[in-house]
């Protein structure tokens, strides 16, 4: 059995596929957020730098107005007026660059700054050039704003975007990872389980094998000193005792390898298209053998309807299951009752018999693998079968129900839904 140990790389590798997707997908989602993130915070700040010159130019533009309006002041002066107005239209000149509309006007303003006197014809000119230039000023700041906030609308959207699809990514990889843990885990515990019916199959062989071995054996010897004897009726005594043991010899094997193969997920349901009745007839006659003297065993069939489409060998070895558990369970006076029934949804076998029952403390383990009601009895048994009968019938969409009154009758039914053949 394979030892669990801690993932390799490779075993990520191959067995996460979608985490690594999904990493590699979010990660890059991510560094595209990182970006739209760092370019809306640019956006943002050149939106209040352009706010903060519009400010700037509208004080220094009423500031000109101000200094402008002084009858009398010495140009080019450094501590009078003349040294403010060209002072703060050289601030103009670095608020506004060279290609800008309003250029033009901080030249006219700066020529007004060299001249005698502002007063008469220059101070209508400059007052309606300070004008126009806060009036520019304005509509300049309305169109950056009005752009400036489209594009951080624009880049909110991006962003709101990105997070979700980020979110999306990291659920959806989430959910995936989650279900691999889930089916890795699954799988620790179906082969934790095997091997505990590997190593369960051990102890019981031991005990299960040897004594029908050492019964054969035995049977084997005695033929041979009754051949000696001339006495055929006890050979042929001895000689179905062997077969009856090699029988249950094989059924043990059997209920092994069929509950490996079960618990692999080996083992499929294929259905056909057969006579039920006629299987039920078949397997009583296989299983005759097996009885008690003083056992009966019946065949009750239901309706008209005999045909049904499923799988053939796995209701057969259910169907041998369960008569041969009341077989040897049931007592020695026990009548087994066959029963099958067949309606327009549903298909239902029914075994039951009169005999000594399960005891409640029992029954809520039945189906449990390996378990037994009397584990010391000698009756021959692995405690697989109920198990077995339960997974064929999952195996074809069907259920198995139980019931049981102790020292009156026990019943076990399996119902499966009608499926039509592809052929009708």
């Amino acid at each position: 059995m394979k030892k669990t140990t801690i993932l390799s790389a490779q075993e990520i590798r191959e067995g996460f596929p979608t985490l690594l997707w999904g990493s590699a997908v979010a990660a890059t989602l991510v560094i595209i957020l990182t970006i739209v993130a760092f370019y809306f915070i640019e956006v943002q700040h050149e939106a209040e730098k352009t706010q903060a010159k519009t400010s700037r130019v509208l004080d220094i533009a009423d500031s000109l107005a101000e200094a402008f309006e002084l009858k009398y002041y010495t140009p080019g002066s450094t501590d009078g007026y003349g040294g403010d107005t060209r002072s703060l239209v050289n601030r103009l000149r670095g608020l506004v660059p060279v290609d800008d509309e309003r250029w033009s006007i901080i030249e006219r303003l700066e020529q007004w700054t060299e001249a005698d006197s502002v007063v008469g014809k220059y101070s209508q000119q400059i007052g309606s050039n300070l004008n126009s230039l806060k009036r520019k000023t304005l509509e300049l700041s309305s169109f950056q704003r009005t752009k400036t906030e489209a594009t951080r609308q624009r880049l909110q959207a991006i962003l709101i975007m990105l997070t979700c699809l980020i979110l999306v990514v990291i659920a959806f990889s989430t959910g995936a990872i989650l279900g691999e843990l889930k089916h890795r885990y699954k799988a620790y515990r179906r082969e934790k389980e095997l091997n505990r019916l590997k190593s369960h199959f051990i102890s019981i062989a031991s005990h299960e094998f040897r004594t029908p071995l050492s019964s054969i054996k035995l049977s084997v010897s005695l033929v041979e000193k009754y051949a000696e004897m001339g006495d055929p009726g006890n050979i042929l005594k001895q000689t179905k005792k062997i077969h009856y043991t090699i029988s249950n010899l094989a059924a043990i094997l059997e209920d092994f390898l069929s509950i490996e193969k079960l618990e692999n997920g080996k083992l499929v349901s294929v259905p056909q298209r057969f006579d039920l009745a006629q299987l039920c007839h078949e397997v009583i006659e296989e299983i005759q053998v097996m009885l008690q003297p003083k056992q009966h065993l019946h065949y009750l069939q239901q309706g008209t309807r005999t045909e049904v489409w499923m799988d053939k060998n796995l209701l057969r070895n259910s169907i041998i299951n369960l008569l041969s558990n009341s077989a040897k369970y049931a007592g020695e006076q026990a009548t087994i009752t066959l029963e099958t029934l067949i309606t327009e949804n549903r298909i239902v076998v029914k075994v039951a018999d009169d005999g000594v029952g399960v005891p409640d403390v029992h029954q809520k383990n039945l189906f449990t693998p390996f378990y037994r009601v009397n584990p010391n009895t000698s009756i021959p048994g692995t405690g697989l079968g109920l198990t077995i009968v339960k997974k064929y019938a999952e195996l074809m969409s069907g259920v198995i129900t139980f019931s049981s009154i102790p020292n009156h009758e026990t019943s076990f039914e399996l119902s499966f839904p009608v499926f039509r053949s592809p052929h009708v």
